[in-house]
């Protein structure tokens, strides 16, 4: 019997509208989630182009190509001004020149500028009185033809720290370079994006400056500093669709960053009594039973910090079994089941975010535990 057929509750990103992403089984209308976001959102759609979705519609993002995924993001707020106006005041040219709307950006518009930068000559956008936080992280990334590594840099000597460069392909010959700057003192100070280098002619849109350990989907801004809220997705009172006694919760998922990141919150309405499928900045999974006062958490197994996991868990009193990508990461004989009726993305019960971004492209519940044999096979890439 498939996956589909013994399942009670299967999300894929399929059928949405304003406010609801809908599941595919069941087709009542029983499983279909709520979304909530106050503000609209970039996705990369199907013809492989960012653009903006309006407040609390689900993101289908078709970055990489192929089929798409949910995206679901936290908060991040972008703080530099005139993100794609290199040739306003707010961007000091020292031995370069911008050239407007000369060149099809990454959203299908002719709105990218031409940099030309001669010997010793940089672009620059400054954001004064920062407030820095020793081991909290600030990124700055910019869209740009261009491959060159330290192609983008931070400045401002009164705010130090450690930097970690990246760069990703969006095709078209389009890159995103980003560079993230861990703290290593607490201070005030003025952030200093940076483009310099190599001397020569380079095609630039959408500048970001967000506090986090990795760059989020683009936020453009104009005369101020523009937030992007995080997407809420949420189902409640479908104690019905989780097993309440034995059970398997199924997800297939991407991660895009080194961070600690909540996937999956399976709760009662509070954190007393829930279930949480995760994965760490080690590259570690783990998940977490709590019923009543009595919590157990397991962590274990190493994948790569980024990309694709496949993670089940099945679940029945004293007898627990997790894997990942066709590994088994976890047993254990001891526990309680509790009783749960929500099921949350990348939050807690609280409303509480733990940071990180994610690509869900399938969730499936199902009301049996499962053997080990088949999660194993469920799991498999």
């Amino acid at each position: 019997m498939s996956l589909f057929n013994q399942a009670s509750l299967v999300v894929t990103p399929n059928g949405y509208k304003a406010g609801k992403l809908y599941s595919i089984k069941p087709t009542s209308g029983a499983g279909d989630f709520d979304v909530v976001r106050a503000t609209g959102a970039t996705r990369v759609n199907a013809s492989g182009l960012i653009e903006t979705v309006a407040n609390n519609v689900p993101r289908l993002d078709y970055t990489g190509g192929g089929c798409p995924s949910i995206l679901v993001e936290p908060q991040r707020t972008n703080l530099v001004l005139r993100s794609e106006e290199f040739d306003n005041a707010s961007w000091e040219k020292i031995s370069s020149t911008i050239t407007a709307n000369t060149t099809i950006s990454p959203d299908g518009t002719q709105n990218a500028d031409t940099l030309v930068i001669t010997s010793g000559g940089y672009l620059l956008n400054e954001i004064s009185g920062y407030s820095a936080v020793s081991g909290q992280s600030i990124t700055i990334s910019i869209f740009a033809k261009n491959q060159t590594t330290n192609f983008l840099a931070f400045g401002g000597a009164t705010i130090s720290g450690t930097d970690v460069y990246n760069i990703q392909d969006y095709s078209n010959g389009w890159y995103r370079h980003t560079v993230t700057r861990t703290f290593t003192s607490t201070s005030v100070g003025i952030i200093q994006f940076i483009i310099f280098n190599p001397v020569g002619t380079h095609i630039i849109w959408g500048a970001q400056v967000e506090e986090g350990a990795y760059a989020t989907s683009y936020i453009p801004t104009v005369a101020s500093a523009v937030t992007r809220n995080r997407d809420g997705i949420i189902k409640t009172g479908i104690s019905s669709l989780i097993g309440q006694t034995e059970g398997t919760i199924f997800l297939d998922v991407k991660n895009t960053f080194d961070d600690s990141t909540l996937l999956l919150h399976i709760d009662d309405g509070t954190n007393d009594n829930r279930i949480i499928l995760g994965s760490l900045a080690t590259g570690a999974n783990y998940f977490v039973i709590k019923s009543g006062i009595v919590e157990s958490n397991e962590a274990g197994g190493t994948l790569p910090n980024k990309g694709r996991r496949k993670l089940a868990l099945a679940y029945k009193d004293n007898d627990f079994a997790f894997y990942a990508n066709g590994q088994q990461i976890n047993l254990d004989a001891s526990g309680l089941v509790p009783n749960t009726s929500v099921i949350r993305f990348a939050q807690n019960a609280s409303n509480e975010v733990v940071e990180g971004g994610a690509f869900y492209n399938s969730i499936a519940l199902l009301p049996t535990r499962l053997s080990n044999a088949e999660l194993e096979s469920l799991t498999t890439l």
